[in-house]
């Protein structure tokens, strides 16, 4: 069996031979070449230019009269010009044989098949890479499609999904505010259009106190205690304690709200009723975070008529007012003050000492407030006859003993009615109760 070694000497050896014809064809063909005959005809120009300087010199040229003429001078121009022609011709023959030489043996029998091999072998190569980046980019672009289609399918479906949240989060605020009837009209139906629907009530009450730099109130509580007029049994003595905390978002640094300024000016109001015969013992007073800003105690000047009732009431302080209430004998006190605030949490309290004569209370807010807490004390004698709380805030009732009732409630209570209470007062002497 013949091997892969004996193979390859074989090959050799026909590709020795292969050349070795090829080399000894070449050889016999470059005697018959034109280029030869070339040189053949160049030698000859020689020889016939030897041959007419010889005939010249020694005088030999055939012939006589005008043919001797000819000749002679036919020999002259071949002998003048001869060798130049001659040494033209080999020249000539020289340089295309060297060029010849070159192109056989060099180009045609190295040069040529080694550049023939290598690009053959190059454009393989580059075949087969072009083949391979053809199936790459094609499986990249493939990937890329599949990523991109993907890409675009879920983007789309972000932006249908939550195209409302985009919306409202490239909005300016202003506009936002703005569009709020159109957007209560969009979601609940056009009754909300009318300025005297519920929509616009809500908005003019509450909506104000959403902004971060509006205070509202927080751990709102009421501490009343009701006591007979011994002097005037028409009458009962009001004493009413009130805390509660000013919140400010824009200050608090535990939102999210930046600051809109370091310091916010708010109008704290306080209102209250007396009668004209209890007046000058009424007292009002405000602290702010226990530092005194405003008291009626030495600043309400009363003037009596002739007949001795209250013909004028003015109050010494810019802050305060007092009118008198249409059909009764009651006074209405109103109280206005700037203050700073500069914190999240200001603390309110206000001290109020009156005489009133209803039997009744009721509890109003005109600001939102988050937790509240109401506690009225009658004398021991007397009895509630009811306290009415609205159903939908949380509100609790507790009663410790039968003078003595607290409603309160964690949940926010809106600007409006948020507790009624009536009671009974129990006269002594005839052992019943007064209506």
């Amino acid at each position: 069996m013949e091997s892969d070694t004996d193979k390859q000497e074989a090959g050799i050896e026909i590709e020795a031979d292969e050349v070795a014809r090829k080399t000894e064809g070449k050889r016999k063909s470059i005697w018959k070449s034109d280029r030869m005959k070339f040189l053949y005809g160049g030698v000859f120009v020689f020889i016939i230019t030897a041959s007419s300087e010889f005939s010249l010199e020694n005088n030999l040229i055939p012939g006589s009269g005008i043919a001797k003429d000819f000749l002679t001078w036919l020999l002259s121009i071949i002998s003048n010009n001869g060798y130049n022609f001659g040494y033209a011709v080999l020249t000539l023959v020289s340089v295309s044989f060297i060029a010849k030489f070159i192109w056989d043996y060099v180009w045609e029998d190295r040069v040529k098949d080694f550049l023939k091999k290598y690009i053959e072998k190059l454009d393989q190569d580059l075949k087969q890479v072009n083949t391979k980046t053809v199936s790459v980019l094609e499986s990249t672009q493939s990937e890329v499609k599949n990523l991109l289609d993907d890409h675009i399918a879920k983007t789309n479906k972000l932006l249908s999904e939550n195209e409302l949240l985009l919306a409202i989060s490239r909005c300016d605020q202003n506009l936002i505010i703005e569009s709020l009837r159109e957007i209560h009209v969009k979601a609940y139906g056009d009754h909300c259009q009318s300025e005297k629907g519920l929509y616009e009530s809500t908005n003019r009450l509450v909506s104000k106190y959403l902004h971060a730099n509006v205070p509202h109130r927080s751990n709102h509580n009421q501490d009343i205690i009701i006591e007979a007029c011994e002097e005037d049994p028409d009458y009962v003595k009001w004493t009413e304690d009130t805390f509660y905390e000013l919140h400010t978002i824009a200050v608090d640094p535990d939102y999210k709200t930046p600051k809109d300024t370091e310091k916010l000016e708010h109008e704290l109001t306080y209102n209250s009723s007396a009668s004209y015969k209890k007046l000058d013992e009424i007292l009002i007073t405000i602290y702010v975070d226990e530092n005194q800003i405003i008291t009626t105690e030495g600043n309400i000047e009363i003037n009596l008529g002739q007949d001795g009732e209250v013909a004028s009431v003015h109050s010494k302080l810019p802050e305060m007012t007092i009118e008198k209430d249409d059909d009764s004998d009651e006074w209405t006190i109103s109280i206005k003050r700037k203050i700073d605030i500069t914190k999240p949490k200001i603390q309110v309290s206000i001290h109020e000492e009156s005489y009133i004569k209803e039997n009744f209370f009721v509890v109003c807010r005109d600001v939102p407030t988050c937790s509240s807490t109401v506690s009225v004390t009658l004398p021991s004698t007397w009895t509630f006859d009811h306290m009415t709380v609205p159903l939908d805030q949380s509100w609790k009732i507790i009663q410790s003993v039968p003078y003595k009732r607290k409603a309160t409630t964690t949940d926010w209570v809106l600007p409006g009615i948020a507790m009624a209470c009536a009671w009974k007062r129990y006269n002594p002497e005839n052992k019943k109760a007064v209506e």
